[in-house]
């Protein structure tokens, strides 16, 4: 809609009302986005130290995960799919936010392309250091992780994909590589 706006508000424990703390995204007259729009989709750490917010959209050149210190609102880290294609050039698709260890040590994400789950990263906020892994084959986006000890479900079974005739060839395929 025309002249919309998400916001990020921070609300304590008293009366007082809360406050704006971030435009997520907005729209002018025209429906049109601005350049700094976020996802609505965010993690913040246990110790509500930091935020981690999705800039942009896949395909866009400033497509990022971006950590802000909620107090500053400064940016500590931009990971940009750009910076992980680099490194890892068959992990291209969309970031996916998982969770924060118990102690805000590590943020857990992933990167994703449709229902396939490429890989997970992981990002140390000791120091802003980050690394991918890449997920067994097959997992798809049943994956389920542990975030505390970096440990990834994995069925070596033939993945379910919602189709009979896909679940088939799966199956029969699986069969040969057995």
């Amino acid at each position: 809609m025309p002249n919309y706006r998400g916001e990020l508000w921070q609300y304590g424990y008293s009366d007082d009302g809360g406050k704006s703390l971030l435009v997520l995204f907005e729209s002018g007259k025209e429906n049109n986005l601005n350049n700094n729009n976020y996802s609505p989709t965010f993690r913040i750490d246990p110790l509500e130290k930091y935020i981690v917010l999705e800039k942009g959209y896949l395909g866009k050149d400033d497509y990022s995960l971006v950590i802000k210190d909620i107090k500053t609102l400064k940016d500590v880290l931009a990971l940009s799919l750009a910076d992980i294609a680099k490194k890892n050039p068959d992990f291209a698709g969309s970031f996916g936010m998982r969770q924060w260890t118990k102690d805000s040590r590590y943020f857990w994400g992933d990167i994703f392309d449709g229902a396939d789950v490429l890989a997970v990263f992981r990002i140390d906020s000791t120091t802003w250091k980050w690394e991918v892994f890449e997920v067994p084959p097959y997992t798809m986006g049943g994956t389920a992780l542990n975030a505390e000890y970096g440990y990834i479900t994995y069925d070596d079974g033939p993945p379910w994909t919602g189709d009979v005739e896909f679940d088939k060839i799966n199956k029969a395929k699986r069969r040969e590589e057995t």
